[in-house]
């Protein structure tokens, strides 16, 4: 499929016999371009970030401002495709096991629970990812948790499913690692603070 920018400079190349073309050219870059560049590259704590087009929506969830050092940030960088397919399969209907993307490590033998079957949502309405926070970050492991946002009436207050991932880096690249809780941190009720939902700490385990 051809994209916008793709248009916008074939047109300058048309641009050159006609000044009517060139005139339509600069048109067509000045609406296309703002789109091309959005969204595609962000600084986070000084470092430049690229989340591509792949788990846009779990990269997006991610956590990073104010929270994690410059070089926290890197490492999370580079796991970030790691971390984003991890959360998209456990919120992912258990039928698209096939996918390629969902076998963590080449010899898949540890166990990714699925939070869309353990939070008892109806799978047709899913679960929506609302932030991955609560890093413990070093340049072999990392520590997150997830909150999924549940179904909710209107005026209800939201409630929120929590369970916590980890991902450890080999000698090539970041995989899923585990679970560092036995079980999920599970289901919390969000506080209508300052205008704003605000969702509890997780729960001291003993």
């Amino acid at each position: 499929m051809t994209s916008p920018l793709h248009m916008s400079l074939s047109a300058c190349t048309v641009a050159k016999v006609t000044p009517l073309w060139r005139h339509f050219c600069l048109m067509l870059l000045a609406l296309f371009m703002p789109y091309a560049q959005a969204g595609t590259t962000e600084l986070f704590n000084g470092v430049p970030i690229d989340f591509g087009e792949t788990f846009l929506h779990e990269k997006r969830a991610l956590q990073l401002h104010r929270v994690l050092s410059a070089q926290q940030t890197l490492w999370v960088r580079d796991a970030m495709a790691r971390i984003a397919a991890t959360v998209n399969e456990a919120r992912s209907a258990s039928h698209q096991e096939s996918n390629s993307w969902r076998k963590n490590t080449s010899a898949q033998m540890i166990e990714l629970r699925n939070a869309l079957d353990a939070s008892g949502v109806d799978p047709r309405l899913g679960l929506a990812v609302k932030q991955i926070h609560n890093w413990h970050v070093s340049a072999s492991y990392i520590q997150f948790e997830v909150d999924y946002y549940m179904p909710s009436h209107v005026g209800q207050s939201p409630e929120i499913y929590r369970d916590s991932y980890s991902v450890s880096k080999t000698a090539t690249d970041w995989h899923f690692s585990g679970h560092p809780t036995a079980t999920p941190i599970g289901k919390l009720s969000c506080q209508f603070v300052n205008a704003l939902w605000v969702c509890p700490a997780s729960p001291l385990r003993p």
